[in-house]
């Protein structure tokens, strides 16, 4: 009796090891084609339209910004990051600040708006209209916990 089990399984092993590497084989050559990564994935406006033109936030890796606006509104209320690629960098914050700050630190009043991930563009809420005259866009790396770049926002009608 062990005997047959021992020939049913030494048949059926070697089976495998013909099969399957052939199986394996069969499905890499029938899977389809993978889609680049720098494909963009443009993000949701949520009705509203740019202000203003394009400015650049951070010159390497460049992200480029976009203040975006209600249709009829003159203030805009939210941002929009555009990057070329991913920066790679850890914990990169988004924050307004109505002041640019010492170039070193945080101001004390920097608001977080967001935080930028990968290579996809975003939609980034600004403070109340009011407020957002003359205030700054700061991108703060947490990690190296550096300002990387403060730029003004200003509408330029």
């Amino acid at each position: 009796m062990i005997r047959r089990l021992r020939d049913s399984h030494r048949r059926f092993a070697t089976l495998l090891a013909v099969l399957l590497p052939l199986g394996y084989a069969a499905l890499l050559s029938h899977r389809g084609s993978v889609r680049p990564a720098a494909d963009r994935i443009a993000a949701d406006l949520g009705g509203r339209v740019p202000v203003g033109g394009a400015f650049q936030v951070l010159a390497q890796p460049r992200i480029d910004g976009r203040l975006l606006a209600a249709p009829g509104q003159g203030q805009p209320d939210a941002l929009l990051i555009t990057p070329s690629v991913d920066p790679a960098i850890p914990d990169l914050l988004a924050y307004w600040s109505p002041a640019a700050g010492d170039g070193q630190v945080l101001p004390p009043d920097a608001m977080l708006i967001g935080a930028l991930r990968g290579s996809r563009e975003q939609v980034l809420p600004l403070p109340e209209p009011g407020m957002m005259q003359g205030g700054y866009l700061i991108l703060y790396s947490l990690v190296r916990g550096e300002i990387l770049a403060a730029v003004r926002l200003t509408v330029s009608t």
